[in-house]
């Protein structure tokens, strides 16, 4: 930028800018060009006192007496217990107990069963000194709204606060009170961050590295979906069991605990469905207790069954047309988008599987199912699949039978990367508008 001053006004100014261009699965408003300002009556502002400022925030008030009833309490400095099984008991105690409030008596928290979302780092922080655990402050930014910058603090910017604990390799996300002890938050995998680390009287030390990225495997998604339709050859409805592992489970099961009577079909339809015009006749949770976050073999699981408001089915003179593969929900189309100005970014690696059965109708056959066919996949520079989307379809006797696997074991493409990952989502749209021929029985 520019600097021009006239008298006591000062001007930057700043040319050249690209145009800004909204793209889908890009950092988009942290590839903005942006100001930030802010007022700070030293200059000499850095990254340790951002680390002062947070650490005086998280020192809170002294409450050694309350920290200490419940390190005795639940026994946790017992020498047998090792330090991950007490990180994961006071993660569970305070998600299972205590409640996100304006409430700022923080010595009085374990009673009132209130925190402030302050407080929760506070309460972190004070019980792992307490124990002497070691353990760093970590600070990143939400990575699809600021790029982190080295260089100068940005302490707005620096939205994602975590714990990280050396010992464990674990973190916990204190501001996230959905997020379980483990992964980090989604919003800084594989981001840019500073870590800070101070040992007792000992001057603060900092290092930049990048938050580890996390398993394909913990982040899976499965749907079984049994399709049927009514004698009028006009009425689908869907049998859908959803399950989730990882963050959407870790979310799900926060949202769930307090959304209202009113918006639970809503909630149903919306992540079961998406944008699928249904009507949901019953709906089932299954493990949304929060202590389930810590086992992977207990998905968070959503039953439902919904009759399709929306026409699936198309009439061709004796025979029918089925778009089978709208259960999965609307997917995006990126056929009209042929240039990529920023690299392709997504939340966390995922891997999703689905399993579709239709029931032939009475008096109809399926001859061809070859047009739900597809395999497209995105290789590294090591010849790798990291990315694809396969499908295969069969005729079994009066049932059709869909596999479905979606595979993004990667958080960022470089644009060279972007037909690629374009022609995988392309089929995966094609295959949710792909449709089946009734023929009608003679």
């Amino acid at each position: 930028m520019k600097k021009e001053s006239f008298g006591k006004i000062t001007i930057y100014t700043a040319s050249n800018l690209p145009a800004y261009k909204f793209e889908k699965n890009a950092a988009n408003l942290a590839n903005l060009a942006k100001v930030y300002y802010f007022l700070n009556t030293s200059k000499a502002y850095d990254y340790i006192s951002y680390y002062n400022s947070l650490y005086n925030f998280a020192d809170g008030v002294s409450a050694k007496s309350m920290i200490r009833g419940f390190v005795e309490d639940h026994k946790l400095n017992d020498p047998a217990l090792s330090t991950d099984e007490k990180i994961k008991f006071i993660d569970i105690f305070l998600k299972e107990n205590i409640e996100i409030d304006k409430q700022y008596v923080y010595k009085k928290a374990l009673e009132t069963k209130k925190m402030t979302r302050a407080m929760v780092l506070y309460f972190y922080k004070d019980v792992l000194d307490y124990l002497k655990i070691k353990y760093q402050f970590v600070a990143s930014t939400d990575k699809f709204d600021d790029k982190f910058d080295r260089e100068n603090v940005v302490p707005d910017a620096l939205s994602e606060i975590l714990i990280y604990i050396p010992e464990t390799k674990k973190y916990l996300s204190p501001f996230q009170f959905w997020m379980p002890y483990g992964q980090p938050n989604a919003l800084s995998v594989n981001n840019d961050a500073v870590y800070f680390d101070q040992e007792p009287k000992q001057q603060v030390t900092y290092e930049f590295k990048k938050i580890e990225n996390v398993l394909m495997e913990d982040n899976v998604v499965k749907t079984a979906s049994d399709i049927t339709i009514d004698d009028d050859m006009e009425t689908v409805s869907v049998s859908k069991k959803s399950t989730y592992a990882g963050y959407l489970a870790t979310y799900f099961r926060h949202v769930v605990k307090y959304i209202s009577q009113e918006k639970i079909n809503d909630f149903v339809k919306n992540n079961t469905f998406s944008d699928i015009d249904v009507e949901v006749l019953n709906y089932n949770f299954e493990n949304k207790e929060y202590k389930y976050n810590y086992d992977l073999e207990k998905p968070f699981t959503i039953n439902d069954e919904v009759k399709v408001k929306e026409s699936w089915i198309e009439n061709a003179g004796k025979n029918n047309l089925i778009t089978i593969g709208k259960v999965l929900g609307k997917q995006i189309s990126l056929h009209q988008e042929t240039d990529r100005v920023n690299p392709i970014v997504l939340s966390y690696p995922i891997k999703k599987i689905n399993s579709i059965t239709l029931k032939i109708p009475a008096g109809y056959t399926v001859k061809n199912v070859s047009n739900l066919v597809f395999n497209k996949e995105i290789k590294n520079d090591s010849n790798e699949t990291i990315g694809s989307f396969k499908s295969s379809a069969k005729i079994d006797g009066n049932t059709v039978k869909i596999e479905v696997e979606e595979l993004y074991n990667f958080t960022y493409l470089e644009k060279e990367k972007y037909k690629e990952y374009r022609d995988m989502i392309n089929a995966l749209h094609d295959f949710n508008n792909s449709t089946l021929l009734l023929t009608k029985v003679n």
